[in-house]
């Protein structure tokens, strides 16, 4: 896993994953954009509905209707701040799922240098932090899926 080639293949599956996430995070920024204007519109109505109540003496009938259309706007502008927070944190979660092939190589280069003088509960410890799934085929091929390396 640490020859050039595969590597390579590595960084290619994982520049693929990443290119994915990137189309997915340009698009939740759009949709958080939009939200954010529908904010500032519900805002700027509810200020002149509110300014029209204090500028005007409106008869009771009419404040009323006019007070249950300032907290409509009010629900509607919480209820859009929910989904601005749900869209920030799905952003930053696609954001997290990035990788980089930078802390896999640390890992295999450490592999590479110490293995041979680990004693058992180290590369017990290092196989443990590092490998996912270790399966292996009666033709004799071994597919290993490394934690730090989710790809699809």
């Amino acid at each position: 896993y640490a020859s050039d080639a595969k590597l390579k293949t590595i960084q290619q599956q994982l520049d693929k994953n990443n290119r994915k996430l990137e189309l997915e995070i340009r698009a939740l920024k759009s949709e958080l954009a939009t939200l954010e204007k529908q904010i500032e519109a519900i805002k700027t109505k509810r200020d002149k509905y509110l300014d029209s109540l204090v500028e005007n003496n409106y008869p009771v009938n009419e404040r009323k209707l006019i007070n249950n259309r300032i907290e409509e706007f009010t629900a509607e502008e919480k209820r859009l701040k929910a989904d601005v927070y749900r869209q920030q944190f799905a952003i930053s979660t696609k954001t997290d799922e990035i990788q980089t092939i930078d802390a896999f190589k640390q890992e295999m280069i450490a592999f590479k240098v110490n293995h041979g003088s680990w004693e058992t509960h180290q590369m017990t410890a290092w196989l443990k932090k590092n490998l996912e799934r270790l399966t292996y085929h009666q033709d004799g091929a071994a597919a290993i899926d490394f934690k730090l390396l989710n790809v699809q």
